[in-house]
Order: structure tokens, then sequence, then C-alpha cells
């Protein structure tokens, strides 16, 4: 039997590093991996010898736009001689209905895979106003066992019990962690949702094909000064909900993961990567002019190309 677990969490919440973390020295493990662009950087990030891996992009698994590559990924993974399988859910993924994927796909799979629920991460410095304008955002919540409140570092006290408030009208049930970089005992935690009783019922999400966020891509055409990249990002990043993906610069391939006010860029970890970083927009063609007057006025016009 395979211990399944899902990871929910807002765009830049540190879903990716809590995977890093629960995949370290694992062996038999499966991953299905979902984001909403087809620039596989989380793929990229935890892919590594050994993992059975299946990436699932344009759209969110719960929504009928892809749910049915989920369940064939789904019923794949139950195939392998595996121990555990986590899921990734894209960053806006309403997860309402994965009871209901379990249950209905328990007869063709003869109970090679055990759902033992889900973990969701918040970011402590943004969740409380998603909350109140984004409903996958409490689904998500809702629907989980354990959830890590991450980034606490850039949060007072007084906020974080605030936080943790909010939370408990949602999910009562659910146990809460405070972290930084996601520093968990991921093999506690999984052996805790083991012992943990089953969550609500499943009902209908809120993905559609309607809903989806739109996303643009962006290709540097020759490498650019990380001065010009960064300021250019600043300049687009209040029109996005997260931009992540590989850019060249002069100082090699940098990794680019922005979310709200939070922008880094770090050093590409080795091996071939995909010169494109992905725009998840809030404003769709709003956000396209945004990002031809940053083009232009940080004087990339011909280095960056959409």
């Amino acid at each position: 039997m395979i211990k399944t677990v899902l990871l929910t969490g807002f765009l830049g919440a540190g879903k990716t590093t809590l995977m890093q973390r629960l995949l370290a020295g694992r062996e038999r493990t499966g991953v299905i991996i979902n984001e909403f662009g087809d620039i596989h950087m989380d793929g990229a990030l935890v892919r590594k010898e050994g993992i059975e891996m299946a990436e699932l992009s344009n759209g969110s698994i719960f929504c009928a736009c892809i749910k049915d590559n989920f369940v064939d990924a789904l019923i794949e993974m139950s195939g392998k001689d595996l121990d555990v399988l986590f899921i990734e859910a894209s960053g806006l993924a309403d997860p309402s209905n994965m009871p209901t994927i379990m249950d209905g796909l328990a007869g063709k799979l003869g109970g090679r895979l055990s759902y033992l629920g889900s973990i969701c991460v918040v970011d402590a410095n943004a969740v409380l106003p998603l909350m109140d304008v984004l409903p996958a955002i409490s689904a998500q919540l809702e629907y989980s066992k354990q959830i890590i409140v991450n980034k606490v570092d850039l949060v007072s006290e007084s906020q974080l019990l605030q936080i943790e408030e909010a939370i408990r009208k949602i999910a009562p049930d659910a146990a809460i962690t405070a972290a930084r970089y996601c520093q968990v005992d991921a093999a506690a935690m999984l052996a805790a949702m083991e012992q943990q009783a089953g969550g609500p019922e499943g009902r209908e999400t809120s993905n559609t094909y309607e809903s989806r966020p739109v996303v643009f891509y962006l290709t540097c055409k020759e490498a650019v000064r990380r001065e010009q990249l960064e300021a250019f990002l600043r300049d687009i990043a209040p029109e996005a909900y997260r931009i992540k993906g590989f850019a060249p610069t002069e100082c090699g391939m940098i990794q680019v993961s922005i979310s709200g006010d939070q922008i880094v860029l770090d050093q590409a970890p080795a091996g071939e990567l995909e010169n494109r970083i992905a725009v998840i927009t809030r404003t769709g063609m709003r956000a396209m002019s945004a990002i031809t007057a940053a083009i232009d006025s940080n004087g990339l016009k011909g280095s960056i190309c959409v």
C-alpha cells in the first residue's frame, strides 16, 4: 500500500521547499507536480535519482481541464514499487474534490493507494489578506490535516497569533506548526497524519477553465545584467500572483522566485534548465501592458521577449 499525501499552499508559500525536505534521504518515492504554466521549475528543483515523477501543467489537477490526466497519473503511480506518493498541487488549487477523486478510484486501484490527507503551507506574511479574496486558500486550509505557517520571521508574535486564530476558524482539527524555510520534522508530521481522523467530505471544486489565471512567458534572447533583470521584475511584480523560472545573466543562469514583495534571485542549480520565466497574473491584459512598459523602461527591448 502506497501512502499518499497532498501538498497545497498559495503561490510562493514554500511547497517546493517542503517537498525537498520530504524527499531528503527517501527512496521508493513518487511525486506528482502540478503547475499552472508549462515551465517545470518545481520539477527541476526536486528531481533526483530514484524518484518516480510525473508533471502535469496548464491547469489545476482538480479542474475538469486536466483532472483526467491526474487520475491517469495516480493509476500509473499505483502500479509502481513505492512506499510514499507526494502530490504537489498548484498554488491556486482548490482541493475540495480530492476526497471524491480518491473515493472514485478506490475500486480501480484495489486499495493500492492509502490517502493520508493534505499538508498546507501558508505564507505568514501574506495569508490573511489572501483568505479574504481567494476562496481556494480557505479550501486548502479546510481540507488539511497539517498546516505549516511558514516565513514566521517576517511577522510579529501578535500577527502570528492572529493568523493561527483565523486558521482555527476554518480548520479547527488541523495541527499547526510555525516554521522558517519549512524547517519541520517531516517524518513526525507524516506519522501524525496516519493517526489523525479523516477530514471533511468532498464537494465541487472552484477550479474551472474560466477561473484559471493568465500566464505570460518571458524569454531572454541574450544574457542580461542581473541589476536590470531585478529592476524589471520589481516593476511587474505588483501585477502578478507569482513569477518564477530561470534567466541567463552575466553571472550565469539565475533562478527567479517572486511572491508578493518577496523577490529572490539565486544561482540556478546545475543541469539543463529552460530559459523562460512564467508570470502568473492577476490582471490579464493590464499585466501585459505593465510587462511591455517595464521592458522599455529598463532598457531590455530586444533582450527579453514575451
